[in-house]
């Protein structure tokens, strides 16, 4: 008698041919993790990457390039977002005179410039990286805990990063 419910983790596996099974892992294997020359091109089409040559990419550590990104992300929507100023507010202009014209008793509509920017809830991650991220909390903290790094090491850490704060 077959079960009533929801199917387990892995039961598409099972009606898998191994043949099916082992074409699905080579594909995998042969897929391309990141396009690298895509990566490059784009670090160095931006304003912060004029300076990279071939050789020094293929050095630079990949948690810098994935941090790299991040800033030009940052900045492009900043950039987006700082050209469209004017046409946000003209937006805003716009539909006041039209409900003024629409003759409507109702109260206008409180139009914030903000609501048609391209990203009207973006905030820079750059801004808030200047402290210490979560990963970098949690290995100082396992050294702390397991007693590998003494401390007043640890103290002087944190004061000289809510000093330089």
């Amino acid at each position: 008698m077959a079960k009533v419910g929801g199917k387990r983790p892995g039961a598409r596996r099972a009606e898998l041919s191994p043949e099916q099974i082992l074409k699905d892992a080579e594909d995998t294997l042969r897929a391309p993790l990141a396009d690298w020359d895509a990566v490059y091109f784009r670090v160095r089409s931006s304003a912060i990457g004029g300076d990279f040559t071939p050789e020094r990419f293929l050095r630079t550590p990949i948690s810098t390039i994935r941090w790299l990104l991040r800033q030009i992300d940052d900045h492009d929507c900043a950039r987006a977002n700082t050209h469209s100023v004017t046409a946000a507010r003209l937006t805003g202009v716009l539909i006041q005179v039209a409900h003024g014209f629409s003759g409507s008793k109702r109260p206008a509509p409180k139009i914030q410039p903000r609501e048609f920017l391209p990203f009207p809830d973006w905030k820079p991650e750059a801004a808030t990286a200047d402290g210490p991220d979560a990963p970098t909390k949690f290995i100082l903290s396992e050294l702390v805990r397991t007693r590998q790094v003494p401390l007043h090491v640890y103290a002087a850490l944190a004061a000289s990063a809510s000093d330089s704060a």
